[in-house]
């Protein structure tokens, strides 16, 4: 059985469903979430959410804001309620934008940090995508410019302090190794 066919199967039952797909920066978390989404969507009402979107910054990006934000957000999913979230605007450091979020059968979420216990409380499944810490530097340089080379030394230190304590990996309902 295939990772699709796999969802297939636990979206058969009622729904709403929460699919957390969390795991180190280069991953692979936003290539698999927009394929998933992109596939869902033929037969069911799809939303994805990536946390990039919600971070607040850099240095702030996985802390209690984020836990509160996604406590708010898989609550309202699960009651299907509509809600609106902040959009954090990389170019001016700040949030710019509000995003109404109406409600749907199936919710994605990807970004380092989507599977933390709050998400799983809510009886979310739950995706952790591997790769060498190297090679996920890599492809996120190539993919968003060596500019950000610096803040990527210290995310990369900031999300491993943050796996060391989410359980995410440990408690994931499937994990994918990416190279």
């Amino acid at each position: 059985m295939n990772l699709t066919e796999a969802l297939t199967d636990l979206f058969s039952s009622p729904g709403p469903h929460l699919l957390a797909i969390d795991g180190p920066a280069g991953s692979g978390k936003s290539t698999l979430a927009k394929e998933l989404f992109l596939y869902f969507s033929t037969t069911r009402d799809v939303n994805l959410l990536g946390l990039d979107d919600i971070y607040d910054g850099w240095e702030n990006a996985l802390g209690q804001q984020l836990t509160e934000d996604l406590e708010r957000i898989s609550q309202a999913h699960q009651n299907q309620g509509a809600f609106s979230i902040d959009i954090y605007n990389w170019s001016t450091s700040s949030f710019s934008e509000v995003r109404e979020i109406k409600p749907k059968e199936i919710f994605i979420i990807e970004g380092v940090g989507s599977a933390q216990e709050i998400i799983r409380a809510h009886k979310a499944i739950t995706i952790w995508m591997d790769i060498d810490p190297t090679l996920g530097m890599e492809r996120v340089l190539e993919r968003d410019g060596h500019h950000i080379a610096e803040q990527m030394k210290a995310w990369q230190e900031l999300q491993s302090e943050h796996f060391a304590h989410s359980g995410a990996r440990e408690n994931a309902d499937f994990i994918i190794t990416t190279a």
